[in-house]
Parts: structure tokens; sequence; C-alpha cells
């Protein structure tokens, strides 16, 4: 069984572009309970969900998993991602696997270690340590385009 701090290191690499320029706090992430005034909806939140429209995996996982970002970052994070690293295409499998398979019922960690568990079973050596690689390497390239 992997450890939960590898786990939680992917995590806190793909969660720290949510607060980029903001200090962290506990309504930081895909796990954080925000909840407006009764009958009122927080268009900053619910809009890059709304608006997110694409078909590429790893475009949605930073939609999904980092909402301060535009889908327009998002998207240019994932081709900039895309064109430096062989790997796009396993990270995108981990992408859609995590959007499409695992229950959102459970904690952020959660699902990742089973999209490690399930996406990267055979891979040769550390399974972990691959993902961490993509990991930072797809939050670099949104930073990039996030400026």
């Amino acid at each position: 069984m992997r450890t939960v701090s590898g786990v939680v290191l992917l995590a806190g690499v793909l969660m720290a572009a949510c607060s980029a320029g903001e200090p962290a706090n506990e309504t930081t992430g895909p796990d954080a309970s925000v909840e407006a005034p009764a009958g009122e909806v927080s268009a900053e939140i619910a809009a890059p969900a709304e608006t997110a429209s694409t078909d590429d995996p790893i475009t949605a996982l930073c939609v999904d998993m980092m909402p301060s970002y535009s889908a327009e970052v998002c998207a240019c994070g994932t081709e900039a991602f895309r064109s430096s690293t062989e790997d796009a295409d396993t990270y995108a499998e981990m992408a859609s696997y995590y959007l499409n398979e695992t229950d959102p019922a459970l904690s952020l960690v959660e699902r990742w270690d089973e999209v490690v568990d399930v996406v990267l079973a055979d891979t040769p050596g550390s399974a972990l340590q691959v993902s961490n690689a993509l990991g930072k390497t797809h939050r670099a390239a949104i930073n990039d385009c996030a400026g």
C-alpha cells in the first residue's frame, strides 16, 4: 500500500496552483466547503466548471482541481504540458480515470491514490514518483500560462 504522504504531495502539487498568490486556508481546494448566502450562487466558484468546454481530460482535470484558473489557462497549460513530455497520454488516462471513474464522495487523496493504483499498476519502479513528476510538469506548464 502506498503512503498517504506521497499522494498528498501530488495533491499538493496540483492544488498549490489553486491558491497561487493567496494564503492557503481551509477553503482552498476541491474538498473545501464554501456556502453562498441563501438564494445566491457564487459565480466565481461555479463558473469555471460550467464554462469549461474541453474534450481533453488533462484540461478538464485542471479546471476541476484548480478552479481559480480559467478554462483558457488550463487549455494553454495542457498544450504546453503535452509538448513537454512523452508521458502525456499516460497523464491523460490518469485524468480521465480521476474524472470519470472515481467516486466524488471520496477525498482527493483517496481518489488520486486509486488513480495511481489502477492506471499506473504496471509501471516499472515507483508509480507514485511517475505520478508526482507528471503533476509537477503539468503545474509548471499551467503556471507559465497563467503568467
